[in-house]
């Protein structure tokens, strides 16, 4: 069945979008399911594609913390290039030090390797336990696309054990009516990706509650067992305030059985908006080309092209807006270049 999924969600907006730039008729001639096979698909061609022509293209990050006995740190799956690995400072967010692909200066001595999506440190890192590092890099692969309705409690009263927190999610295998593209079960596969509470489907607020806040997290931790994430900082939420007869807070929630409360939700890679736009344009014109309506899809396809340069445009001006860096050594700094 179609699900009646909030209009503030990425994957319904990108889903709605493609749908009326298609022309498609109220009677709806393809699936959710098949649009977003075709959307998945075009999303890891625009990283492909745009990414690789676009002279400062927007970096997907992820950061590990160091730990003296530990040499070996997983990374996500979707990373198709690293760019950099970055050390920045607490209080300015300004880089301490960085190591790029053939950097002959870096501060771990003999290496910094990567083996598929593992980050190793060599010799052990005892000197710098505890610190942080981000690493930089263009995503690729494939683009699951995931949008469901989770229970907050493990019980039917609401009452039970909480499964939603202000400190980890738990995603909903099941499907239900609000599910959306398909959940990546692989290890380690949404690690990094953002992971967004998309908003009442009504829209509507009661005389006596408040809204709750639509928020997203970068997924820090992930557990592909138990589906179980944890982010960084913690949402704006205490799953006390809601109960069956007494709940001071406007959840985004669906009630999809009797006394369960439910949330919606949707998890997607970490991708500037402007790919999923790119993406919607070429899915909606791969539709019209293929029902024959060709002067309408090239149409539609030099629309993309525009859009896709003004992306290109404005990820060109990157590195200008952000400056340059010297490279942090034990020399002297006057024989640093500009990195």
């Amino acid at each position: 069945m179609s699900a009646p999924y909030a209009p503030r969600g990425l994957l319904a907006k990108t889903l709605a979008w493609v749908r009326q730039r298609a022309n498609e008729p109220s009677a709806k001639k393809y699936s959710d399911a098949k649009i977003l096979e075709i959307l998945s698909q075009q999303l890891s061609l625009v990283c492909e594609e745009v990414y690789s022509w676009a002279p400062h293209p927007p970096y997907a990050r992820f950061s590990f913390t160091v730990s003296t006995d530990q040499q070996r740190y997983e990374l996500p799956v979707t990373i198709q290039e690293i760019m950099r690995v970055v050390k920045l400072y607490t209080d300015s967010d300004a880089v301490e030090y960085e190591v790029w692909p053939g950097s002959r200066r870096h501060p771990y001595g003999p290496g910094l390797a990567f083996e598929e999506n593992v980050a190793i440190l060599v010799p052990k890192p005892e000197l710098i336990d505890g610190e942080t590092l981000t690493v930089e890099y263009i995503p690729g692969g494939p683009m699951w696309l995931h949008q469901n309705a989770a229970p907050i409690f493990d019980t039917d009263d609401d009452a039970g054990t909480a499964l939603i927190t202000d400190e980890q999610f738990a995603l909903e295998p099941s499907s239900t009516a609000w599910w959306l593209g398909e959940l990546d079960q692989r290890p380690l596969a949404l690690l990094g990706q953002v992971l967004r509470i998309v908003g009442t489907v009504t829209d509507k607020v009661p005389a006596g509650y408040r809204a709750f806040p639509v928020q997203e997290r970068r997924l820090r931790t992930w557990n592909f067992t138990t589906l179980v994430g944890t982010f960084d900082p913690v949402l704006d939420f205490d799953p006390s305030v809601v109960t069956p007869t007494d709940k001071q807070v406007l959840i985004p929630a669906v009630d999809v059985a009797a006394g369960r409360t439910y949330l919606l939700y949707e998890v997607l890679p970490a991708l500037d908006p402007a790919v999923f736009w790119i993406a919607a344009y070429r899915v909606a014109t791969e539709i019209l080309m293929s029902e024959e309506r060709y002067r309408k899809g090239s149409a539609l396809s030099s629309e993309c092209r525009k859009y896709e340069r003004a992306a290109g445009k404005r990820w060109s001006q990157y590195e200008a807006r952000a400056g340059h860096t010297f490279d942090t050594t034990d020399d002297d700094l006057t024989d640093d270049g500009m990195s």
